[in-house]
């Protein structure tokens, strides 16, 4: 039984997990056969609620992060996750699934605002010993709703406010669209050919940074290729190229990277906003001008610290990303053949949790 629902958690399909634990029965000589698919289903299905039941006991003031996955058939999860707020204040690294405890899930095929706060409500009632501090969101309208309604602090994730600039900063850039459709074509005509080597990554269609950080990467790839490439490729993988949009690029990327290392792992604080200072100034001193998307990137994060100064204030130090999240709705549905998120759901409370034979 353990070692089916530890190969379920850990990414394998329902009748992999069947099939294997019959497998080593067999090896081991033990007198028993493959379960049913179903069968794994169901002891998945009772120890992610047993996980879920446990955090009912949980004590003291928490810091929470809530999201919806996307639609999947006609059913969308909504996920509340917490961590302790002393814990979440000291950590000087991203938050991982080990600090995190499921505070709440269910399934439906919406979400409203009175809705999400209904839920949240109910999540918070059957755990009566803990209280939030505060609450990490996208912003989304529903969750701000929700939120507003239970008067509860918002914290806005910092991966979402730098997406939404990012958006701003290149929407409707010609010469962005030019290099895109440049990119689109050399894969057309050099992906089965000699110089496949040369081509960037496939660009994903929904990307949260407009395909910067493929972009520049790979044209970082091909700059450093230098006299190597014969002159003609070169001039073909540099068709869709302007010196003025390399420049935008780079400087808005790199300026992310800055950011996100310093939200990321020291969260908001005083401290972090001195050394982002800091980190810009120093960048800033090695580029011969600053263009406008950099400027306006800039001051666009020097708002997000201002907006949440009276947080770090009254905390000193306070988290603001929810990637963690995003990373655990990755990890449940890139699993594949899932036909509806309910199918065992339960599974995301284990994730956080050593699948051992005490445990199951």
């Amino acid at each position: 039984m353990t070692l089916a629902v530890f190969i379920v958690i850990n990414g394998g399909s329902l009748r992999c997990a069947a099939a294997t634990a019959g497998f080593f029965a067999e090896l081991m000589g033990w007198p028993f056969k493959a379960p049913a698919f179903k069968t794994v289903s169901n002891w998945v299905e009772r120890c992610g609620l047993h996980a879920l039941q446990l955090t009912k006991s949980l004590q003291g003031e928490y810091v929470a992060i809530i999201d919806a996955s996307i639609q999947n058939g006609k059913e969308q999860l909504m996920l509340l996750l917490g961590v302790e707020a002393e814990r979440a204040a000291r950590l000087d690294r991203p938050l991982r699934v080990a600090d995190m405890k499921v505070l709440g899930m269910e399934v439906q095929s919406s979400w409203n605002g009175d809705e999400v706060a209904a839920f949240i409500s109910r999540s918070m009632a059957e755990r009566p010993g803990i209280s939030l501090r505060y609450v990490i969101c996208d912003r989304g309208s529903n969750l701000l709703a929700a939120l507003s309604k239970l008067a509860l602090p918002v914290v806005s994730d910092c991966s979402h406010v730098m997406m939404n600039m990012v958006k701003k900063l290149f929407k409707d850039d010609a010469a962005l669209s030019k290099l895109k459709a440049s990119v689109g074509l050399l894969r057309q005509q050099l992906t089965m050919t000699d110089n496949a080597f040369a081509l960037p990554a496939t660009l994903r269609d929904k990307d949260r940074f407009g395909r910067i950080f493929f972009l520049v990467k790979w044209m970082e790839r091909i700059d450093d290729y230098g006299t190597a490439l014969n002159s003609e490729l070169r001039a073909r993988l540099n068709a869709g190229r302007n010196r003025w949009l390399d420049l935008r690029l780079r400087q808005v990327q790199r300026l992310m990277v800055i950011t996100a290392t310093r939200l990321k792992c020291e969260g908001l604080s005083q401290a972090s906003r001195d050394g982002w200072i800091n980190d810009v100034l120093a960048y800033l001193q090695t580029q011969p001008r600053l263009t406008q998307q950099a400027r306006s990137f800039i001051t666009g994060i020097m708002n997000y610290f201002n907006d949440h100064a009276d947080f770090y204030a009254n905390w000193v130090r306070i988290q603001c990303c929810s990637d963690i999240i995003e990373s655990i709705f990755g990890r449940y549905k890139n699993k594949g053949g899932m036909k509806a998120i309910s199918a065992d759901v339960l599974s995301i409370a284990m994730y956080n949790r050593k699948i051992s034979v005490d445990f199951v």
